[in-house]
């Protein structure tokens, strides 16, 4: 988490550099905050995927979930429904 942490501010230190810079014309410090907006969210969807996919616990929350959600869709329909999370 620390080296998401220094990447978040020397992103945002860029972010404040091309704003001062771009200041002239306007255009620079928009594509630098897209550019940045962009490098953030890449950065946080990679943190937040490993959080998430080395965690046995939201493995299991989600598997008790998606039985939950299928089960009720099918209840009234009288089908009992077994998950197979197992991969072939």
């Amino acid at each position: 988490m620390k080296s998401t942490t220094i990447i978040i501010v020397l992103l945002l230190l860029l972010c404040g550099a091309m704003y001062f810079l771009g200041k002239k014309n306007g255009t620079t410090e928009v594509k630098a905050t897209i550019i940045i907006k962009q490098l953030m969210m890449q950065q946080m969807y990679v943190f937040t995927n490993e959080q998430l996919s080395n965690n046995a616990g939201y493995h299991t929350k989600a598997r008790e979930h998606i039985t939950t959600i299928f089960t009720e869709y099918y209840k009234p329909l009288g089908y009992n429904v077994i998950c197979n999370f197992t991969q072939p």
